[in-house]
């Protein structure tokens, strides 16, 4: 089979998780916050049109990209909640990017319908590194709001404790605030507890790793506030139970308790977790016309599974794979946020529902992380005898960005309207109406099929036209800037700050090393003699090649066709140089440049 094609992560790649020391957490945001600063900076001018990309019909917010004043270039985690005096309300995760040391929680309000909104406030969290530094990297994350019935709203957060987390991805006490003044004033924050379970390190003082990925609904007993969990395993237990799902009730939120006498109770904890092999998260749920509820989750294993509970949250069937319909195909859909909502409001039961997928996924690939392109929205119908209750229509074109969709979204209904609020490439918070063509019954593109996948329309180039491909000892290199030495080989990943994997390496250098670095350059020392080699797009698949930079410094273009060395297209379809380095030269280049030795 023609190998082609791999993957971008999104998602939980966090650079405090690892880092119990504060200057290497500093010193990782002051090597990567310029370039981004940078590059969006050079976008700024086309912020108008750009936002318009996904055709929205609410702008929420766009980032102002003044880092002096606040990091606002990753936005995420977009939850919009309303209430019956007609008022909208904004939280959402809001940083320089995305686990960087001045991650805070963001709260916005619109009292016009959507059509203006507040600047944003800071809630919790650090809004500048130096405020990182002061707190020892105590940032705010991921907040979720609750109502009560006499209009008290609370936000609820993951607070990380610096030098406490193992590892573990999500590592936070679960903290509230609240309001009852609309958001005009907050509470201090407030530690709620949390169960342990078996997931959990043995040493009570580091938290647990948790999130909660939408907003609480009233799908619980007597109309309480319902929200699925993604439970983070400890080190020990991720090669097999990396992340499950479990289930919260809040039993009190109409009572207008503070944050810290919550009466929770969690369901599906520990062994009875929800799981299917190493991932099992970011749950959403809906209510069936028949009472039942209906919960679908993302997974690794190229299409989210679903469960469903017939006692309102307290217990669920074991996992099954989401397909279009009872004996039909699997919805394609990497690891990838995979929302599902209903088509008439959140604990409406209406039958109608939408679910989010990429309709798409490479199941020879290595890794479940692949490319957040298209997103596509699957009208779903419910079956009252079948055994999925859900059935899909085929999809239909939502968002056809070729990267950066990653969904953390919520939903609203407002004068009769469905309105998505959603997190444009993780950038600018947008909402758009979801209108009746979407339910037609008419797809717009096929299912995919997982299998071969064909880079014809791309005219590789044979480069016949280079110098044979010369192998002989690596030279010896130091590093800088943090940089790793990593084996070439496909699925590692390629550059220390994204998520790209490699797709395909040239035969006569896997199982080489290559410089794992920055995306947005690469510097290296020679201290021994060897032949080092360069992967770069040419000009006309990424306007920031380095080709012309080794031509100039001595480097050859090699008589080997070009490969896709991750997957994004075209940008990842590179050409190989080569050098034969001396003991004391140094080798630096720009943006998207690989070095193999």
């Amino acid at each position: 089979m023609k190998r082609t094609i791999l993957i971008l992560s999104v998602l939980f790649s966090f650079p405090f998780i690892a880092r119990a020391d504060l200057e290497s957490w500093k010193k990782a945001y002051e090597e990567r916050v310029p370039g981004i600063v940078e590059h969006k900076l050079k976008m700024k001018p086309n912020f108008p049109t750009d936002l318009q990309f996904t055709k929205p019909d609410f702008v929420v917010y766009v980032p102002k990209v003044e880092p002096e004043k606040l990091g606002d270039t990753y936005d995420d985690h977009f939850q919009v909640f309303d209430k019956p005096n007609g008022k909208l309300f904004a939280v959402w995760c809001q940083a320089s990017y995305e686990g960087a040391i001045d991650q805070h929680v963001a709260f916005s309000r619109s009292t016009d319908k959507g059509k203006t909104w507040e600047p944003p406030r800071i809630l919790a969290g650090n809004r500048t590194l130096a405020e990182g530094i002061a707190s020892n990297g105590a940032i705010a994350s991921w907040g979720f709001p609750m109502v009560s019935k006499t209009g008290r709203i609370y936000i609820t957060y993951n607070q990380h404790v610096p030098g406490k987390s193992e590892g573990i991805p999500h590592s936070a006490w679960m903290t509230g605030i609240f309001s009852d003044d609309d958001g005009d004033t907050w509470s201090k924050p407030q530690t709620i507890s949390i169960p342990r379970t078996s997931f959990d390190p043995v040493d009570a003082t580091i938290p647990p790793g948790w999130i909660v990925w939408q907003k609480p609904l009233r799908l619980g007993k007597e109309g309480k506030y319902l929200v699925g969990v993604s439970r983070h395993a400890k080190p020990e237990l991720r090669e097999t139970y990396n992340s499950a799902t479990e289930f919260i009730r809040f039993e009190n939120i109409d009572e207008n308790p503070e944050p810290k006498d919550f009466i929770t109770k969690w369901f599906m904890q520990g062994e009875k977790s929800l799981r299917n092999g190493k991932y099992c998260e970011e749950p959403s749920i809906v209510k069936l016309p028949d009472g039942r509820l209906f919960c679908v989750m993302r997974t690794g294993t190229g299409t989210p599974v679903w469960s469903i509970s017939d006692d309102l949250g307290e217990t669920w069937s074991a996992v099954k794979p989401l397909l279009m319909k009872d004996g039909g195909d699997p919805i394609p859909h990497s690891m990838s946020p995979c929302p599902i909502y209903d088509a008439k409001g959140n604990e409406a039961a209406s039958g109608l529902y939408m679910l989010f997928a990429h309709n798409k996924y490479n199941a020879w690939s290595k890794s479940p992380w692949q490319n957040r392109g298209p997103l596509y929205l699957f009208a779903g119908r419910f079956q009252k005898d079948a055994d999925q209750p859900v059935w899909f229509d085929g999809p239909k074109r939502f968002a056809e960005r070729s990267g950066g969709n990653s969904f953390y979204t919520s939903l609203t209904v407002f004068d009769g309207k469905t309105v998505l609020w959603y997190p444009d490439q993780k950038f600018y918070l947008l909402g758009k109406i979801i209108g009746d063509n979407y339910f037609d019954g008419k797809a717009d593109v096929e299912v995919f099929k997982p299998g071969e996948l064909d880079l014809s329309a791309y005219s590789i180039r044979q480069h016949a036209d280079g110098k044979p491909l010369r192998i002989d000892k690596s030279p010896k290199l130091e590093l800088k800037n943090g940089a790793k030495s990593v084996v070439f080989d496909e699925g590692a990943k390629v550059f220390s700050d994204r998520s790209f994997v490699v797709v395909q390496c040239p035969k006569m250098l896997e199982g080489k090393r290559f410089v794992q670095s920055s995306i947005l350059g690469v510097e290296v020392a020679c201290r021994g003699d060897g032949m080092l080699y360069v992967l770069t797009p040419m000009k006309d698949r990424n306007r920031d090649d380095q080709s012309p930079t080794l031509l100039e410094n001595g480097f050859e273009k090699v008589s080997q066709p070009e490969t896709l060395l991750y997957e994004k297209f075209p940008d990842g379809i590179v050409t190989l140089y080569q050098k034969e380095i001396k003991a004391g030269e140094t080798i630096k280049l720009g943006q998207w440049a690989v070095l193999v030795y």
